[in-house]
């Protein structure tokens, strides 16, 4: 499961900072395009529209890069323009399916993972990437559940271990005391405690961490 949460991450993180480099592209030439215009005795208000021309067109279609040709007259920025523009489609996507999401929860049909902070929808996970990590933690939460499949009916559950070790001390405390039971029951129940936390996601999950069992 920790691998599972550290690719997520390691692939959010990854496509923000490509976002972000993207935007500061998109406002460097925006504010270049301004200041030409106010350089040439353009209004206040044509130098701001057409940098918002500007900024509308590169956000739907990457950040145009000036063409940069080596000594074969092959184009060097052609490929960053190719993969700004994927970005940018991809990007419009993921807004796409957190404005369906949202709209959803609008309608009453509660996501817990459809609250985002505003200005993550851009970065957020893709349809087909939420499915294959959902995909991914449901196999291994099923795995967890068989770990005590095959285990004594005293020992399959947490409440029926600690249950046991209660029935001990209260009906033979000496053997109990003499066995350091009290110092051991942590490592008895941390098996039982670590299964049930792989069910808790602090940042897109809904699992209540003070209503588990143990």
């Amino acid at each position: 499961m920790q691998k599972l949460q550290e690719d997520r991450a390691a692939a959010l993180k990854d496509r923000r900072i490509a976002d972000n480099a993207d935007e500061m592209l998109v406002a460097e030439l925006a504010i270049k395009v301004a200041m030409e215009a106010l350089n040439r005795g353009s209004s206040t208000a044509t130098a701001t529209s057409l940098a918002s021309a500007i900024t509308s067109q590169s956000l739907t279609d990457g950040p145009n890069l000036t063409p940069q040709l080596d000594e074969f007259g092959r184009d060097l920025n052609l490929q960053k323009r190719m993969e700004a523009k994927q970005r940018a489609e991809a990007r419009d996507r993921r807004r796409a399916h957190s404005a369906k999401k949202k709209k959803g929860y609008v309608l009453g049909q509660h996501d817990p993972g459809g609250d985002k902070v505003e200005g993550e929808s851009s970065s957020d996970e893709s349809e087909s990437e939420e499915k294959a990590f959902q995909s991914g933690r449901t196999e291994i939460l099923e795995t967890a559940a068989r770990v005590f499949g095959d285990a004594a009916e005293e020992f399959s559950e947490l409440g029926k271990v600690k249950e046991t070790l209660e029935t001990w001390k209260r009906n033979y405390f000496t053997t109990y005391r003499d066995a350091y039971v009290s110092l051991s029951a942590p490592s008895l129940f941390s098996p039982y405690v670590r299964i049930e936390l792989l069910k808790w996601d602090p940042l897109y999950g809904d699992s209540d961490f003070s209503s588990m069992n143990w």
